[in-house]
């Protein structure tokens, strides 16, 4: 048996018009983001050093 794992797709849109009623251009898929990727070892020391550049880390999960 074979396990998968889930995928999100990411897409983008022009806007040329920089309003809300604004249609924009055909939206581009950009990429495909695995949504489980074990973090690595090095990850809390990467974070720790953003942080301390001033870096505003976001950490995205699937835990709800």
């Amino acid at each position: 048996r074979r396990a998968w794992t889930p995928f999100l797709g990411v897409a983008r849109q022009d806007i040329p018009e920089k309003n809300k009623d604004s249609p924009g251009a055909p939206w581009q898929f950009v990429s495909l983001l695995p949504l489980f990727d074990p973090p690595r070892h090095d990850s809390a020391e990467t974070i720790t050093r953003a942080l301390n550049l001033g870096v505003n880390v976001k950490m995205i999960t699937g835990k709800i």
